[in-house]
């Protein structure tokens, strides 16, 4: 039993122990399966680099930001909460004190479960606990000026990682051809999909942001790169700025900004990282 739950059971031991162990372990899988699996995936991508490996909680990960959406009203299919929303939320909780948002949080988690499955006392009990855990960090990361490092940003992840390393670019007549196929592809998916299969270098990458990436599809991209490879981008986005005074397309605020937009909206930890690739970056 590996697996950290959300709840504590230090009163039992032995038998009764993995008893209490497995009925808290399914209640969390069953609240779980409330959500579509790709938003649990980037809610957990999103709070750890190595999300494959991490030995986390993901049920107190989705409550979490499921709070945060219900407190703003918004859909709950989609768990995902950027800045802009954290900042709000900080802003909805002010008023209330620890108990009173308690109340308010359970409140809203039952309306929701409400319209799901019917919910057994034990269940009912454990979800309580859980949510009033997760309300008393909330506060003391609003009262310490944190709650962005208390909700999680998604971090889409569509298939693995595009993989820029040090290799030869594409032919002249080979990166043509592939930005000639992406700029008539329709299907976001697919184009992420060739990309990942076909580009292993950065200036090629480049080209493919500048002629075959629109718009909100530039974020996608970006989602599906390691901070590694964000702040090795970031860095020629600097080298860029010194000899040009602006970044932005005619045509729109360019890939550039979006990138800028983007590293701002992730958590302060990730930002160092990606800042510190792109200040030590020789590539």
């Amino acid at each position: 039993a590996d697996y950290p739950l959300s709840g504590t059971m230090n009163s039992v031991s032995g038998i009764e122990w993995m008893e209490e162990y497995l009925k808290a372990f399914l209640i969390e899988e069953e609240f779980l399966l409330n959500f579509p699996q790709e938003q649990i995936e980037g809610i957990l991508s999103g709070a750890y680099e190595d999300s494959e490996n991490a030995c986390v909680n993901i049920f107190d990960l989705v409550v979490t930001n499921l709070l945060g959406r219900l407190l703003l009203g918004l859909d709950c299919q989609d768990l995902n909460l950027d800045l802009r929303q954290m900042e709000k939320i900080h802003n909805v909780i002010q008023p209330y004190g620890l108990l009173e948002l308690q109340e308010r949080c359970n409140c809203l988690i039952s309306q929701y479960r409400a319209s799901k499955a019917s919910v057994s006392n034990d269940e009912e009990k454990y979800i309580k606990n859980a949510v009033n855990k997760l309300v008393a960090r909330m506060m003391r990361n609003a009262k310490n000026g944190t709650i962005n490092r208390f909700f999680v940003t998604s971090r889409k992840k569509i298939g693995a990682n595009i993989k820029v390393e040090l290799k030869n670019s594409l032919s002249k007549s080979e990166l043509e051809q592939l930005i000639s196929e992406l700029s008539t592809c329709s299907n976001l998916q697919d184009k992420l999909a060739r990309i990942r299969s076909q580009v292993t270098n950065m200036e090629d990458l480049k080209s493919i942001l500048n002629e075959s990436i629109y718009g909100e599809e530039a974020r996608e991209v970006f989602m599906t790169l390691t901070d590694y490879n964000l702040g090795r981008l970031l860095r020629q986005v600097m080298e860029e700025k010194e000899h040009e005074d602006h970044v932005a397309e005619d045509t729109g605020i360019g890939w550039q900004l979006e990138l800028l937009f983007y590293i701002k909206e992730l958590e302060p930890e990730r930002q160092l990282r990606i800042n510190k690739v792109a200040q030590d970056s020789n590539d």
